[in-house]
């Protein structure tokens, strides 16, 4: 694996990170504003399981990131970290009525990145089998 792709991969890692632990606190947050409201278990649920899977991001990008792009598993959890933060630039832009630049800004950031480790990784996964193919 190249060092700029390494490098991608564990600054997404820490991304992810710092977002997991900033919706933890946003769990505490909906308790303070929704929490005496029907609404409110729905709305923790869904912060909960958001938190749990930008978690489970991090830990890949952050332990395991030979096997993000050695296996069609881990490649299929870099399109997730893509269509991840897509869908929050998208749902920013077309659902809130005052969208925050700073989400669609970070949130772009994070889809370039790992953007640029699904191609990159799909090109080092190409080359490799086309050296094996010569070599074989």
């Amino acid at each position: 694996m190249k060092n700029p792709l390494r490098i991608a991969i564990l600054a997404g890692g820490i991304f992810n990170l710092l977002f997991s632990l900033f919706h933890v606190y946003l769990c505490y947050q909906l308790y303070q504003i929704y929490g005496t409201m029907p609404i409110y278990p729905l709305l923790q649920m869904f912060s909960i399981v958001g938190t749990i899977m930008i978690f489970f991001l991090a830990y890949t990008s952050l332990c395991c990131p030979t096997e993000l792009l050695s296996t069609n598993a881990g490649l299929a959890v870099v399109v997730l970290n893509i269509l991840v933060y897509l869908s929050r630039v998208i749902g920013e832009i077309v659902l809130f009525p005052q969208p925050m630049s700073i989400i669609i800004a970070t949130c772009l950031l994070m889809t370039l990145i790992y953007g640029y480790v699904l191609v990159e990784g799909i090109r080092d996964r190409n080359s490799e089998q086309n050296i094996a193919a010569i070599a074989g």
